[in-house]
């Protein structure tokens, strides 16, 4: 893709088999931790049919919400119109996503990257305090396991200046690297 004003100047990609892979372990871990957590703090009880039923609607909405937070991460700190902004389903990861479809600087990228889980895992862990049960506190875990490409995606930028843009890629995995044409060529300006 060419965007008027900009050249690219690199790629971040992100491997899926990686992605699922760490994703996996890092929910693994983190529900087994969570569940001990929660033995400790309020003991065991039996779970009902409604934490189920409550947890299959919980889930979702919070991948959801996860979504949407990015888009409002792109639009408010990136400052791009929600016509520049993609939500979808990669079928290949089984996964909901949020995609900037005209470059973002990188520091408000990062910014959009992490907004998600910076705003739900503070109130999935205050529900599951106040509603200690099956579902919160799978909720709570789950909220932090799925910020895991997120978390790929923003250690990679760390690595680049803020002078580089972002643009990801229509799959929702990785993007291409961009640079003001008017950006001096130069050690400092491009990616690494």
């Amino acid at each position: 893709m060419d965007f008027p004003g900009f050249r690219k100047v690199g790629e971040i990609s992100i491997c899926l088999k990686t992605m699922n892979g760490f994703a996996g372990a890092t929910s693994f871990v983190l529900v087994v931790l969570w569940l001990i957590i929660h033995e400790l703090l309020f003991g065991w009880k039996e779970p009902e049919l409604i934490d189920a039923l409550w947890w299959l609607v919980g889930i979702p909405v919070m991948f959801a919400l996860h979504e949407l937070l990015h888009g409002v991460g792109y639009v408010v700190f990136g400052g791009l119109a929600w016509s520049e902004v993609k939500f979808g389903v990669n079928r290949k990861a089984w996964v909901l996503y949020c995609n900037c479809l005209a470059p973002v600087r990188n520091a408000p990228f990062v910014a959009s990257a992490m907004l998600p889980v910076s705003v739900l895992f503070p109130i999935s862990v205050f529900l599951w305090m106040s509603v200690p049960n099956l579902l919160t506190v799978s909720l709570s875990a789950m909220t932090l396991a799925s910020a895991c490409g997120d978390l790929m995606m923003t250690h990679k930028m760390l690595s680049q200046p803020n002078s580089v843009y972002v643009v990801e890629h229509p799959s929702g995995i990785g993007g291409d690297l961009f640079v003001r044409d008017d950006a001096p060529m130069g050690k400092g300006s491009d990616p690494q």
